[in-house]
């Protein structure tokens, strides 16, 4: 674990504004932050002529968010270059909501009213499927949308000719990151919003695969006037190959039980959509997972996932199935950035400075998320060997029945403990906001314990 100052000279070290003292700033800046994530920035940088400099800083016309965020990127990549054989690209895009903040400039749209206000982002998170290790953002866009005409009001031609269209950021990642390395595969995983045909051939287009959940009712390349063939259509009536029991952790009121899915794959062939002047078509498979006894007035789980991975057997569909579950880390890293840094809570008035702020706030997050594999890493390890000693005698004055050659899992647990984890038999590991609320709590014990022994006697 390094601390605060070490991780933002390794995450910001390189960034280059033209002047040192900017990147010096940059660097404060950012392990103020990662100390404090959920503070306000005067609380983050702890006295008013540090809350001025980072003012001043975020004021800066010479520094732009993508300058900050570029050298987490490249290093991202780089990291997934040599991390193994397989890493996922995960995208999602969501929206960062300053509906509040009326007085704050130049935001655009969002919700599906367009009636609030903020910044929309599109995330790409490199993740290793094995461990769900997350390396990093691989890249990212933040956008500012133009408030367009609701369905109906314009022409395809206009829509198309609009430059902000969420579809395009898609195409725009998978082009940004480009191929990977001799011996890596790189797996792009996307909700509905993926399933877009231009995307598909241009995620092959720089030799990577995808697995991407269908959303659209699309041709298959036999449909013929006559006869009919659809893909969602054809796919729902395929029998089960395999039947799968899970249990399906507690999630926003809905309990826990235990399900039976059946899963079915099958190669197929999509067609471009009809209104394109020439017709292409591309071959992959089609993978079914869906809940054979859902419970009534409950929406049953069913995922129709198109990848260009082979399938030839039971374990390459569930290896699929498993990648594309991964896809819930992203709504976890959004968690981050909301609760975790509470990104939505800065009172920063113009469009430009929240950009410069969000360049940090976006790595601040993915620390968070890390602190999780963090504590999942070695748990067999001496603690002392991984996390500052001084750290470890103050969980064992916490807890006595840990000694100082505590395991780094039982540090974990206790730091987990004091961020609200109740650690009881059948609980599962502690999540992010339990080990970063207990983390926090440590650091203040440090600090304050330290402030203590280095203090003249009275």
């Amino acid at each position: 674990m390094e601390d605060a100052a070490q991780w933002a000279i390794r995450e910001f070290g390189a960034v280059e504004l033209g002047d040192r003292r900017l990147r010096r700033r940059a660097m404060v800046i950012a392990a103020a932050m990662q100390r404090r994530p959920g503070d306000s920035l005067p609380q983050q940088m702890g006295s008013w002529a540090q809350t001025k400099a980072a003012y001043r800083f975020f004021d800066n016309a010479n520094v732009d968010y993508e300058t900050i965020s570029r050298p987490h990127w490249e290093q991202t990549r780089q990291v997934a270059g040599h991390s193994g054989s397989v890493v996922l690209m995960v995208q999602d895009i969501t929206d960062i909501n300053y509906s509040s903040k009326i007085a704050t400039q130049g935001l655009g749209p969002i919700g599906r009213s367009d009636q609030g206000q903020g910044l929309m982002v599109h995330n790409t998170l490199a993740i290793v499927p094995t461990t769900q290790q997350v390396l990093g953002l691989a890249y990212q866009q933040v956008w500012i949308r133009d408030r367009v005409k609701r369905k109906g009001q314009e022409s395809k031609a206009e829509r198309l000719a609009r430059t902000d269209r969420q579809s395009t950021r898609w195409e725009r990642a998978v082009t940004v990151i480009g191929p990977p390395p001799p011996g890596v595969q790189w797996v792009h995983v996307g909700d509905c919003e993926a399933d877009n045909f231009t995307l598909l051939e241009t995620v092959r287009m720089w030799a990577c695969d995808f697995v991407f959940r269908l959303g659209q009712n699309r041709r298959l390349a036999e449909w013929t006037p006559e006869q009919g063939h659809w893909v969602l259509t054809d796919t729902r009536q395929l029998t089960p190959q395999i039947r799968q029991s899970r249990t399906l952790i507690p999630q926003r009121g809905r309990p826990a039980r235990d399900v039976e899915f059946g899963i079915t794959w099958a190669a197929m062939t999509l067609r471009s959509p009809k209104a394109e002047p020439q017709q292409r078509t591309f071959a992959g498979t089609v993978i079914r997972c869906w809940d054979l006894s859902p419970p009534s007035g409950e929406d049953p789980l069913d995922w129709i996932l198109f990848t260009t991975v082979p399938v030839p057997d039971e374990a390459a569909a569930l290896q699929c199935l498993d990648w594309y579950a991964c896809r819930w880390i992203i709504e976890e890293y959004h968690a981050c950035l909301k609760t975790g840094c509470a990104v939505e809570a800065s009172h920063l008035r113009h469009h430009d400075r929240l950009l410069r702020r969000f360049a940090f706030v976006a790595i601040v997050a993915v620390s968070l998320l890390q602190l999780r594999h963090s504590a999942r890493q070695s748990p067999a390890q001496p603690a002392a060997e991984v996390v500052d000693p001084f750290l470890v005698q103050l969980i064992h004055r916490y807890d006595p029945t840990l000694n100082l050659n505590m395991s780094v899992h039982d540090f974990w647990q206790a730091v987990a403990r004091l961020g609200g984890y109740l650690a009881r038999n059948r609980d599962p590991d502690p999540g992010w906001k339990s080990l970063w609320h207990g983390w926090l709590r440590l650091q203040d014990w440090a600090e304050g314990a330290r402030f203590f022994l280095n203090s003249p006697p009275l």
